[in-house]
C-alpha cells in the first residue's frame, strides 16, 4: 500500500501490486519523473478514487504494458514525448469523491496537450462510470500519434483529439463503443 515516485532515468517497476491510499485531486500512485522508465505487469488501483493511476509527467520514453488500471480518476495520464501505452487494461474508474458526479470526468488514458510521438497499442479501456463525461481516450492538441487496435467502450466521448491544431494523427483498427461500458 502506498505510492511509489520515481525521480531517476531508465527506472523499471515490474510485477507489481500497488494500492495507492487514495486520494483526490491530482493525487498519484505511481509518479514518473524520469525518462526512459517502464511500468509493466502491474496492478494498480487508487482506493476511493480521484487522481491516478499513472502520470507520466513531462518525461520522454517511457512505456507502460500488461498493467491493469482501477478504482482511479484517470488509469494512464501522459505528457511529454516518445511513450507507450500497451497491452493494458483500464477499467472501473472512478470519479473525484469531492465532486458532485455530474462533474465527473474520467479518463482511461489521457494525454495532455502538446504530448507528441506516443503509441497506444492493443489497450482494453472500459469507462464505467459517467457517459456524460468522461472519455476511454482523450487528447488535447498534439501530433504524431498512433492509436490502433484498441477497445474503447464508454463515455461521452469515447475517443476523443481536439482536431484544431493537431496534426499526424494514425487511428486505426480500433472498436469503439459508445454509452456506459461494463467490467
Amino acid at each position: 500500500s502506498g505510492i511509489i515516485e520515481v525521480t531517476h532515468d531508465r527506472v523499471t517497476v515490474r510485477k507489481c501490486r500497488i494500492n495507492g491510499p487514495g486520494g483526490t485531486g491530482n493525487f498519484v500512485v505511481v509518479w514518473v519523473k524520469g525518462n526512459d522508465c517502464v511500468i509493466e505487469d502491474c496492478e494498480i488501483t487508487n482506493g476511493v478514487g480521484g487522481g491516478k493511476c499513472i502520470w507520466m509527467e513531462g518525461v520522454t520514453g517511457c512505456t507502460v504494458q500488461r498493467c491493469d488500471l482501477s478504482d482511479a480518476e484517470d488509469g494512464v495520464y501522459m505528457s511529454g514525448s516518445g511513450h507507450t501505452i500497451q497491452d493494458n487494461y483500464i477499467h472501473n474508474l472512478l470519479h473525484n469523491p469531492d465532486e458532485p458526479i455530474e462533474n465527473a470526468h474520467e479518463d482511461g488514458i489521457q494525454a495532455a496537450s502538446t504530448t507528441t510521438d506516443c503509441l497506444v497499442n492493443h489497450n482494453a479501456v472500459r469507462e464505467n462510470s459517467n457517459a456524460q463525461l468522461s472519455s476511454s481516450m482523450t487528447h488535447g492538441i498534439g501530433s504524431n500519434m498512433t492509436i490502433t487496435n484498441n477497445l474503447f467502450q464508454g463515455g461521452a466521448n469515447v475517443l476523443r483529439v481536439e482536431v484544431p491544431g493537431s496534426s499526424g494523427y494514425i487511428i486505426t483498427g480500433n472498436r469503439l463503443q459508445f454509452g456506459v461500458g461494463t467490467s
